[in-house]
């Protein structure tokens, strides 16, 4: 049953790595547009 308190863990991470990736995304696109 310790899965349950690892859950919000779990999900703050994901949710680090989606907010991660969009900037990475954004900040590639915003260099391939000044070049």
């Amino acid at each position: 049953m310790n899965d349950d308190s690892f859950f919000p863990l779990s999900s703050a991470m994901s949710l680090f790595e989606t907010m991660l990736v969009c900037c990475l995304l954004l900040w590639t696109s915003i260099h391939i547009c000044i070049m």
